[in-house]
C-alpha cells in the first residue's frame, strides 16, 4: 500500500489518477472518508488499524509537543 500526499492538484495529477483508477490492478482511494466502503475483510481491518495507529501517534504529538497535526480526513491522501 503506498501513501501519496497532495498537497495542490495539477493537470497532469488528475491525468494520472484517472489512468491509475482505469487501468491498475490495486483499488484507489481519492478520500479516506468512507473509503472503507471499497473495502472488504482485511483491506478493511488494515484500514481501520492504520487510521487507530496513525491517531495514536498524532495523541502522542500533539501531547508531548503540543501540536497540532491534521488527521486523514482533514488531510489529502491517496492509497495505492
Amino acid at each position: 500500500m503506498l501513501l501519496m500526499q497532495e498537497f495542490w492538484v495539477s493537470k497532469e495529477s488528475v491525468s494520472l489518477m484517472g489512468e491509475i483508477k482505469r487501468e491498475g490492478a490495486s483499488l484507489l482511494i481519492a478520500k479516506t472518508a468512507g473509503a472503507e466502503t471499497n473495502l472488504t475483510g482485511a483491506a478493511a481491518a488494515m484500514l481501520r488499524h492504520d487510521f487507530y495507529s496513525s491517531h495514536v501517534y498524532q495523541t502522542v504529538l500533539q501531547a508531548k509537543y503540543d501540536i497540532k497535526i491534521k488527521n486523514e480526513f482533514t488531510q489529502s491522501v491517496v492509497i495505492l
